[in-house]
This record gives structure tokens, sequence and C-alpha cells, in this order.
């Protein structure tokens, strides 16, 4: 996932695995059992981002959004809420992250160049998931000078082999069973 957008979308993601199957009318369509049996990893790239519960951090954020209507829309929105629903929102999401019982592979990419996501707070919840689940689990590649969901374009093989490695160490170590992703060839046009 990419910044907070795929980060939030992770959230959503921990919250339907929590789902027991079928018990949620919100998502009769979803099987959480299967989805979790298929899980074999996550990147987070350029995130979580750390955004200290200020509204003028969450509005520098905004200008990374590439739909300038869009950009409009959520400064817009950004700027109605108060002070208090950004603090509870930022406590309710970082606090998501540093308790996460999810126990799925996980790499972080960053960067300390990276103004939107810094490194200190991002460093931090790396070793605390790594003091609960392990090096083995918990990944991380910090890229020496490439901006916020940059790290691809500055450095594309490094990047690259980064994500192949953690690919196929996810799926050989995948406790879960048989695993459709083995029979599938990871090619670069597939990264």
């Amino acid at each position: 996932n990419f910044s907070n957008g795929g980060c939030f979308l992770w959230e959503w993601i921990k919250f339907i695995l929590r789902q027991k199957p079928a018990a949620s009318p919100l998502y009769p369509t979803i099987d959480s059992e299967n989805l979790q049996k298929n899980l074999v990893g996550v990147v987070f790239d350029s995130s979580p981002c750390h955004y200290d519960a200020k509204v003028h951090t969450l509005l520098t954020a905004l200008n990374y959004v590439s739909s300038k209507s869009m950009r409009e829309k959520l400064i817009v929105r950004a700027t109605s809420l108060s002070r208090q629903s950004v603090e509870n929102r930022f406590h309710e999401y970082w606090n998501g992250l540093l308790t996460d019982a999810q126990d799925t592979p996980q790499l972080y990419l960053y960067s300390p160049t990276d103004h939107l996501s810094p490194c200190r707070e991002l460093e931090k919840l790396i070793e605390l998931r790594k003091g609960l689940f392990g090096e083995r689990t918990i990944s991380k590649h910090k890229f020496p000078d490439s901006e916020h969901c940059c790290h691809l374009l500055k450095y594309p093989e490094q990047y690259t082999n980064v994500i192949k490695t953690f690919i196929d160490k996810s799926v050989g170590e995948y406790r879960h069973g048989s695993n459709p992703l083995e029979t599938l060839p990871i090619t670069k046009s597939r990264l």
C-alpha cells in the first residue's frame, strides 16, 4: 500500500479479517477466512504517516493527492474538521497500528527525506512490531534519499529486489497450507 491511503485500506482489511464468516450484514460476500488464508504479506510504502494529530499536517498531506479537484474537496473538508476530531482519528489510527494483533508478514519501505512520513515515529512503530512478532515477520528497508512514495522511481532495481525478496520469503514461509501464489512466477511486470 502507498502512503496513508493504503494504510487506511489495511485498517479495513484488518476489520474484515476480525469478522466471523457471514457475521456482518455489511460485508455478506466477503469470506474473511479465505482472505486470511490467502494473505501472505503487506508492503507499506511511505506509510504509515505519523501526522501528529494536527490539522496543518493533515493539510500538508493533502498536497500529495494527485487529482486537483479531489485535493480541493479534501482541503475544504479538512478545514471544516474540529481539532478534537482530527486528534481522535489520529489516535484511533496510530494506536490501531501499534496494537495490531495481525501477524501477517510486513515490509516497511521508507526514507529519511520523506517529509510526510518522518522516520523517527515510523521506526518506533517498526521496532515495536518486531518486538511483538520478530524480525522474520516484520521487515524494513530504508532508502537513503527518496521522497514520499518515490522509492520505486528513484531506485527501481533496488526497490524491485527488496519487494521480490519479501514476496519470496513470505510465500516460502506461508503458514496456511497450499498457496496459489506458489505456482505463479514472479516477473518484473507483476511487481
